[in-house]
């Protein structure tokens, strides 16, 4: 009879960002908490991320991110997916209208957001269907690596996730998705 530890998961390449921002009492973080029906970490307070998925290597994404000189496809790819993570979970978009321009102001996002939420909580290329159809820039020079971390090999889910950090828009204010993300909150670190 063998007693051969069972083989390890293999560990999903995934993107979180802790967006930060001045608060009345000092430095915020924000948190979202995860649905209680996810299968994974439910019901905790956590970043906003998740996994790559394969439309983050999109193509027409190429000229529409700015900060991604020197990066290898996969680095890239985790960098579009820690920003539209962070769109899909919080609401708040790493983008701009013209890559000489700060970050999309309230109005902007509110606009874009309406006319695209349902449509990229359905999946599939909504997110870049959104940056190309509306002309975005992904300000993926914001992004500011943080850690990186492997889930342990004991875990059955398994996440090869990369953090980033970056300043919240200023403008625009965070807004929880209501599938994966049934609350959201500022909090001191």
């Amino acid at each position: 009879m063998s007693t051969a530890a069972p083989t390890p998961a293999v560990p999903a390449v995934a993107a979180t960002v802790v967006l930060v921002r001045d608060g009345a009492q000092g430095l915020e973080v924000l948190m979202v908490v995860r649905h209680h029906e996810i299968d994974f970490a439910r019901g905790a307070a956590v970043f906003p991320g998740g996994k790559v998925a394969p439309s983050d290597q999109d193509p027409r994404l190429a000229s529409r991110i700015v900060g991604l000189k020197g990066l290898v496809a996969a680095q890239a790819a985790i960098r579009v997916a820690a920003i539209r993570e962070t769109f899909e979970e919080s609401g708040l978009l790493l983008a701009r209208e013209n890559v000489d321009l700060g970050l999309l102001g309230g109005a902007r996002l509110d606009a874009v957001h309406g006319r695209w939420k349902d449509a990229i909580a359905a999946g599939g290329s909504a997110f870049v269907d959104m940056v190309c159809d509306e002309a975005l820039h992904l300000a993926g020079d914001q992004l500011q690596p943080f850690a990186h971390w492997v889930t342990p090999e004991h875990s059955p889910k398994r996440f090869d996730t990369h953090f980033f950090i970056a300043a919240a828009p200023v403008e625009q204010l965070a807004r929880h998705d209501g599938f994966e993300a049934v609350e959201s909150f500022w909090i001191r670190p």
